[in-house]
Parts: structure tokens; C-alpha cells; sequence
């Protein structure tokens, strides 16, 4: 059973450990690509490239601890915190939903 949990748990977190290192390496375009079709609405390329580089350290993860986890058919959400390269902790949540067969974000939260 927990590894049946652990592989339902790998994708949503490998598509968040993916859009942290893209953003914390300026690479925009690219995290923007784990953005669900709703959030790409929401938040157009520019939008976010914008944002990203005006906080670009927050983005600058070097470790994330996710003490929430919920996984099901329609989504799944992560919460905990993730610790910045800097040292500091941030609290952290996503929400994922799955698109076309892979993991897509629909929103995420760095800070409070």
C-alpha cells in the first residue's frame, strides 16, 4: 500500500520539484509549461515572467518537505515548506490536476 501511495504521490511532486528548479534558474518559459491550461489563463507567460524575476529567490529552492499530501483521481495538493538556497524556510503549497496525462499546476503559493 505505501508504495502504491508513494508512486501516486511521485508525479505531483516531481512535477513541483520541476517548475521550482525551471523558475529558480530563470528559465520562465519552461516552469510556465507545468502551468494547467487554467492557470496559463490566469497568469499569461509575461504575467508570470514578471513576477518570477521580481521574487526570483523565492523560487531558489534547495529543499522541500511537504507534510500534507492529497492525492486522488480529480487532483492532488501538496502543502509544507520548501528552504531556500538563502536558508530561509517559506511556507509552500500546490495544487496539481492532471492534463492530457501529466501533472499540471492550477495554483501554487510561496510565502505567506
Amino acid at each position: 500500500f505505501f508504495l502504491v501511495l508513494k508512486k501516486a504521490i511521485a508525479g505531483p511532486e516531481q512535477t513541483v520539484q520541476a517548475f521550482l528548479a525551471a523558475a529558480g534558474s530563470g528559465d520562465f518559459e519552461t516552469a510556465h509549461g507545468y502551468f494547467s491550461a487554467a492557470l496559463k489563463e490566469k497568469q499569461p507567460l509575461a504575467e508570470f515572467s514578471d513576477l518570477a524575476a521580481k521574487h526570483q529567490q523565492a523560487f531558489q529552492v534547495q529543499d522541500t518537505t511537504f507534510n500534507n499530501r492529497s492525492v486522488d483521481l480529480r487532483g492532488a495538493e501538496l502543502s509544507g515548506s520548501v528552504t531556500l538556497t538563502s536558508g530561509d524556510q517559506l511556507p509552500a503549497s500546490f495544487k496539481l490536476v492532471k492534463e492530457k496525462g501529466e501533472w499540471r499546476l492550477i495554483s501554487y503559493q510561496l510565502g505567506s
